[in-house]
């Protein structure tokens, strides 16, 4: 049997859930980094996934308006990846050295939204929440994407996944509406209200999920 692209296999649908949960998670863990004063500029994308959430590409993070070199040091690191993956596979006809590179620059791209988005949580996980994350299968040759189970400050305060998926879409949205607006990379700065204002629920949680990162170091390790 075969399927058209209005009748999408089990196989592509759970592609499509998967990528949007990504794109979730990576807005609450922006605006977790935002309340607690980091600010954050992202790229505008060439055009934005039409059956999915789109999963949004770091271009700097700044932290008391100095940049971390986030994003360039990511970028050597996925390059150098690259590089000796190709030099491991020798020489080559030109139809198989097409389709290698081709491959290698997929699983090059996978490197890189991975290691961007764990290295997002390592942040979020210095700064002093607790990430508990959904154990994943391992793979051969790409890097595995963190998924996020729950978030809490302690053992009290939690934010459960209903919560995540709530808070990570409009985020999500919210930056996806900014970048269609102007067009361009944008800057979400630490001060933005709309993205504070989704973690304030009261006084009391406010307290607890903000401005806890006082004693936190600011260094960029790549994981």
């Amino acid at each position: 049997m075969e399927f058209s692209s209005e009748h999408p296999n089990e196989l592509t649908l759970l592609k499509r859930e998967s990528k949007t949960y990504e794109a979730i998670q990576q807005g609450v863990i922006i605006g977790l980094l935002i309340i607690n004063g980091y600010s954050i500029e992202i790229n505008a994308p060439s055009r934005f996934a039409i059956k999915s959430l789109q999963l949004f590409s770091i271009n700097e993070i700044y932290f008391n308006s100095i940049a971390m070199k986030f994003g360039i040091t990511i970028n050597v690191s996925c390059e150098l990846g690259y590089e000796e993956e190709m030099k491991e596979k020798g020489e080559m006809d030109e139809k198989t050295k097409k389709r290698v590179i081709k491959n290698t620059k997929r699983r090059r791209d996978i490197n890189k939204s991975a290691i961007t988005f764990n290295t997002m949580v390592q942040m979020v996980e210095n700064i002093g929440y607790k990430i508990t994350k959904r154990s994943i299968k391992s793979a051969k040759k790409t890097i595995q994407m963190i998924k996020i189970k729950e978030i809490g400050i302690g053992e009290e305060w939690k934010m459960k996944e209903e919560r995540i998926q709530e808070i990570g879409s409009l985020i999500n949205q919210y930056i996806k509406g900014l970048i269609t607006g102007t067009g361009k990379t944008i800057i979400l700065r630490n001060d933005d209200q709309y993205i504070n204002s989704l973690f304030i629920i009261n006084n009391e949680e406010e307290n607890k999920w903000m401005n806890i990162s006082e004693s936190t170091s600011h260094e960029v390790f790549l994981l």
